[in-house]
């Protein structure tokens, strides 16, 4: 479990810096040939930097032997 934390943790944190880095340089997205506003990308940003930092204080909590 720890390592699906992990791991979705750092994909999360990934996808939130490249949203970030998107929002503050223009970078053009089009989904199905539609235009994406760049505002799209800071919603983005916020929830998947949410997810992270969600997955990595879930990390840093002790573990409960089961």
């Amino acid at each position: 479990m720890r390592s699906y934390v992990r791991v979705s943790g750092f994909v999360f944190g990934l996808v939130a810096i490249i949203h970030l880095i998107r929002t503050f340089t223009r970078w053009p997205l089009l989904i199905a040939g539609h235009p994406v506003p760049a505002a799209v990308s800071l919603i983005v940003f916020l929830a998947a930097g949410a997810m992270a930092i969600w997955a990595w204080r879930l990390l840093s909590e002790p573990t409960v032997a089961a």
